[in-house]
Parts: structure tokens; C-alpha cells; sequence
């Protein structure tokens, strides 16, 4: 059991050198809100933040993780993702909720992408599977702001 937490633990530690390696060269800017932490539900424990970009295009984007790094089951995380105007009009987002189609310990969403020049923060939304339906949503914190 040991071995196995290990190993997820591992591999999420470089899926997430990845990712951040990956958005460094492919994001002109990015700015992240705080993690906003939740649970437990189940006995698991979560947290999520939002991030907006800028490069080609503004666009949001949502993340959320067990907060010990432990996987959830199939379609235990729900996840949604807005891009805000400076008025906090939603201009773009996710779409519909994403669940995760595998177990897991994290997950993120990206919004649309807009090439309206302007002030743009994020906000999205996660939920947590409770036995009987999902517990939230729960919003993250509100990305600092980001022109394009």
C-alpha cells in the first residue's frame, strides 16, 4: 500500500514538472489564485485554484487535487473553469462540468480562449462525490488579474 501511494505520488510530482514545464513555453503570462481547501468528502480531502492566461488569446483554467495526493475513484472530482471580465461578466468558459473518467488524484479544465482585448481573471468550481451526488461546488479563489 506504501508502494503504491509512493507511486502515485511520484508520478504526479512529474506530471506536474511536466505541465508547468509545458506551460512556461506555451503561455506568454499566467497569474494563479491561492488553493482553496475542502473535505473531507468520502474521507478524502481536496484543494483547487484557478489560474487565467495570456499569450494567444486570454483564457482560464481550474485545478484540483487530493491533498494528500491520494486517487479517487471514477467520477469522484467534478470541475468547471470561467474567464472573468474586469465588470466580472463570465466571458468564456469550460463548458459543461468535466468528471474524471479514471481514477486520480488531480485534475484541471481549460475555458475557451477569447482575443478580446482586456482585464481577465479566473474562477472556476470543483465538486467532491459524497456516496449520494456531489458536495459543493466549491469555488476557488479569484485569479489575479491579467491584461491581453
Amino acid at each position: 500500500m506504501i508502494r503504491r501511494k509512493l507511486k502515485v505520488a511520484i508520478t504526479s510530482f512529474l506530471l506536474g514538472i511536466l505541465f508547468a514545464a509545458s506551460a512556461t513555453t506555451a503561455f506568454a503570462a499566467y497569474a494563479s489564485s491561492p488553493y482553496y481547501n475542502y473535505g473531507p468528502v468520502l474521507g478524502y480531502s481536496y484543494k483547487n485554484e484557478a489560474t487565467v492566461y495570456n499569450g494567444s488569446g486570454a483564457y482560464a483554467g481550474t485545478y484540483v487535487q487530493t491533498q494528500d495526493l491520494a486517487t479517487v475513484p471514477t467520477g469522484y472530482i467534478g470541475i468547471w473553469a470561467g474567464l472573468y471580465d474586469s465588470s466580472g461578466q463570465c466571458v468564456e468558459s469550460s463548458g459543461n462540468w468535466a468528471y474524471n473518467s479514471q481514477p486520480l488524484a488531480g485534475m484541471s479544465i481549460l475555458s475557451s480562449t477569447t482575443y478580446n482585448s482586456g482585464t481577465y481573471t479566473s474562477k472556476g468550481y470543483s465538486a467532491a462525490y459524497n456516496g449520494n451526488g456531489y458536495s459543493g461546488p466549491y469555488q476557488t479563489y479569484t485569479s489575479p488579474a491579467l491584461n491581453y
